[in-house]
């Protein structure tokens, strides 16, 4: 791999990021891992900030996250590396390491890959990647690895096939909005979460929930004071597998699709 072009950052674990297992939050794992994204596209001049004095910004398309490891706790270390991994057509590709305290294999804990297209920053149409950047250098920068699209899970709307579970409904609220103005995408993973934990009947007090695995597909924003309603249902070909679908109220459009796969286990006395 080349290194050189390899970002490694550390964020120091509290007790406001943790679960009620006392583990770092789903979103907040993908909140730090974008921010060391952030912090590795300045080898490509395509930070945030450097693409927003241009007009331009990054859309997440699809993330696909598998964990096998401990998860860190407060007082722990999350360290995050992220490198480019090419591009293909419109469509960039990074991947993540995930550790808990240390950067080797006995620590690493979950790998990331996600998807990404840019886009104009008023109306968030797609741009040709050489519009925006050097694509030689960019490709001269990044680990380019094989078979990007089979590496991202692609997911299917159920809500229209038979009568699923509607777990929850939620207004999206002044503090969802991210820099682009609508729905944060980590914060719809944290919706993910709560309508499976209500699907499974968790109980905090008695249950640990441990993901395994996430799957997330973006198709449409949404915006401020936006209505969603959670569908979830069980994954009939997979019993650890939840399978959910938010939809936006006003005009019954999917807005993500996403798959847990999880273990649920009792607590211990």
């Amino acid at each position: 791999m080349a290194h050189n072009y390899h970002t490694t950052k550390h964020y120091p674990v509290r007790f406001c990021d943790c679960n009620a297992e006392g583990r770092l939050h789903l979103h907040r794992l993908m909140d730090y891992a974008q921010d060391c994204d952030d912090a590795n596209c300045a080898f490509f001049e395509t930070t945030t900030e450097m693409l927003r004095i241009r007009d331009v910004c990054w859309i997440l398309i699809a993330n696909t996250l598998d964990f096998s490891g401990q998860w860190p706790g407060a007082n722990d270390t999350l360290i995050v590396e992220s490198w480019s991994s090419g591009l293909q057509g419109v469509r960039f590709y990074r991947e993540n390491r995930y550790y808990r305290n240390e950067v080797d294999e006995a620590h690493l804990f979950g790998t990331g890959y996600s998807e990404w297209i840019l886009c104009s920053l008023v109306d968030h149409r797609p741009l040709r990647p050489s519009a925006v950047v050097d694509v030689n250098s960019y490709n001269a920068k990044s680990d380019c690895a094989t078979d990007k699209l089979n590496k991202i899970s692609r997911l299917k709307s159920f809500v229209s096939h038979g009568a699923p579970n509607q777990q929850l409904t939620y207004q999206v609220g002044y503090g969802d909005l991210d820099a682009n103005i609508h729905l944060h995408n980590t914060h719809f993973a944290r919706l993910a979460l709560d309508a499976t934990s209500q699907l499974v009947a968790i109980d905090p007090l008695r249950h640990k929930l441990e993901i395994r695995k996430f799957d997330i597909q973006f198709i449409k924003e949404v915006n401020y004071l936006g209505n969603l309603a959670v569908f979830t249902k069980c994954d009939p070909d997979d019993p650890r597998t939840i399978l959910v679908e938010g939809k936006i109220i006003n005009d019954n459009e999917t807005s993500f699709l996403a798959a847990i796969v999880c273990d649920i286990s009792a607590f211990e006395d």
